[in-house]
């Protein structure tokens, strides 16, 4: 028992030394398995966290993640924000405002403005599991 204690113990003071201190769902774009269809892989530093978490976010969606079709009146979604969706938001709507606040700025205005209209049809981009190398 005094063994489980210990080991409770040290897992408690390392989480506490690496964990964010808040939830933050723009850690979906910072811990990837390394496929095709996930953000990029990089390093993140503590003392940057915040401002790392959002270019990576930035850098998904505007490289592909999140693409609308003003003409088609569609987004073609990334899966990461299907699966996780529940972090992002508490519907499709909500989750895709979120992900505006990433887009360049005319994007996520036209984004917005379809959201608006709810004359956007939302599609979600098949997940290539290969690896990116």
């Amino acid at each position: 028992m005094f063994y489980l204690y210990l080991i409770l113990l040290f897992f408690s003071f390392f989480l506490d030394q690496v964990a964010l201190p808040y939830p933050e769902p723009l850690i979906h774009f910072a811990l990837v398995c390394g496929s095709r269809s996930g953000p990029a892989l990089r390093c993140y530093s503590p003392g940057n966290i915040d401002k790392e978490l959002t270019e990576a976010a930035r850098n998904f969606l505007r490289s592909g993640g999140l693409i609308v079709d003003l003409n088609a009146k569609l987004a073609s979604v990334s899966k990461i924000l299907k699966w996780y969706s529940i972090d992002f938001g508490k519907n499709e709507i909500e989750v895709l405002k979120h992900a505006a606040n990433y887009l360049e700025p005319a994007d996520s205005e036209a984004l917005l403005e379809l959201l608006a209209t709810t004359q956007l049809k939302v599609v979600y981009q098949p997940y290539d599991w290969d690896l990116n190398y």
